[in-house]
């Protein structure tokens, strides 16, 4: 095997991660060659062309899964208004940036289509406005029909406010993790569901069923099929001829009572893979006197969701089994 074939093979394997800044010297090399450390979802660390140091390399290493076998298509957007423009939606796009979601498409309520334009100038992305303010559940509702109708077989579909911090490499971390039928993410743990954590059989880190209540709307992920029974169930189709306010409002809880009365669980993960922000939401609800305000458990925006899968790793080995890996099994 050339060295040119080990790394094309390298390069395509699903969990080869990021250079980790440390080089470790070649013996069997001619020269003074060092091979580059790189992190490794499964074992933590590795190198790519030579094994050096006992350490696992990607061109002898049985876990070796190819990047092109496995290819996770997305389609995702960010629903805001005009008063976040110069706030709090800067930090949650160049959070999400870090993440691997470089260009969601904006959904902005409530703004003129200047406003529009010189947004889409601004940060460099698509941008679809609702000229006359339709509120938070008109506008997330129609902006997963945009998104599907603009891109209808994608694997994954996410929509986030834009409110919120998550870690670097997220989008990798979620390639990785199986996606079963009938389950949909809630990237947002709120107290609540954290605590259920290690409880009835639930793993400790990982994915794991919610309780199914709907808190928080921040970072929804669906697959086709999911969206798809969302936008046709009669709980959001008929939520317009609501007399009461909350037909602008509760969104959470109405994707939660759609999706259970679909046969869907809601599956949060712990930790936390998102953190919400500010003090007042795009409709007008005050966070932080709220007990859904923050997610209790969240390592901070500098951390690196590819951690996650040594950490999850680490756990099957000490058990002797899978328990809470990614797939929350």
């Amino acid at each position: 095997m050339t060295r040119e074939t080990v790394q094309d093979r390298s390069q395509s394997c699903v969990y080869l991660g990021e250079y980790t800044g440390e080089t470790v010297n070649c013996p069997t090399c001619r020269g003074n060659v060092r091979e580059k450390v790189r992190k490794c979802g499964v074992f933590g660390e590795c190198t790519v062309g030579k094994r050096v140091e006992m350490r696992p390399c990607c061109a002898t290493c049985d876990k070796y899964e190819s990047q092109d076998m496995r290819t996770v298509t997305w389609t995702y957007g960010v629903t805001t208004v005009p008063e976040r423009i110069d706030g709090l939606l800067d930090q949650t796009l160049d959070s999400l940036r870090a993440a691997g979601f470089d260009q969601p498409r904006l959904f902005i309520d409530g703004a003129s289509h200047v406003t529009a334009e010189a947004a889409a100038a601004r940060f460099g992305l698509e941008v679809t406005t609702r000229n006359l303010q339709i509120r938070a559940y008109g506008n997330w509702i129609l902006a997963l029909y945009e998104l599907f109708i603009r891109e209808p077989v994608m694997n994954r579909y996410a929509i986030f406010q834009d409110d919120i911090l998550v870690y670097k490499n997220l989008r990798q971390y979620l390639d990785r993790c199986p996606f079963p039928e009938k389950w949909y993410w809630n990237l947002y743990t709120v107290r609540q569901n954290q605590s259920l954590a290690g409880r009835d059989g639930r793993p400790d880190k990982g994915w794991y069923a919610s309780n199914q209540c709907g808190r928080g709307a921040l970072g929804l992920v669906f697959d086709r099929k999911g969206v798809v029974e969302l936008l046709k169930h009669q709980h959001m189709v008929e939520r317009p001829m609501d007399s009461s306010e909350r037909k602008f409002q509760n969104l959470d809880g109405a994707v939660s009572e759609s999706m259970k009365k679909s046969g869907y669980t809601e599956y949060v993960h712990s930790p936390s893979l998102v953190q919400h922000v500010g003090t007042v939401s795009a409709i007008g609800n005050k966070h932080r006197s709220s007990q859904y305000a923050e997610a209790p458990e969240w390592r901070g925006p500098e951390f690196d969701a590819l951690d996650l899968l040594k950490e999850q790793q680490d756990v099957r080995t000490a058990a002797g089994a899978t328990v809470g890996g990614a797939d929350g099994s």
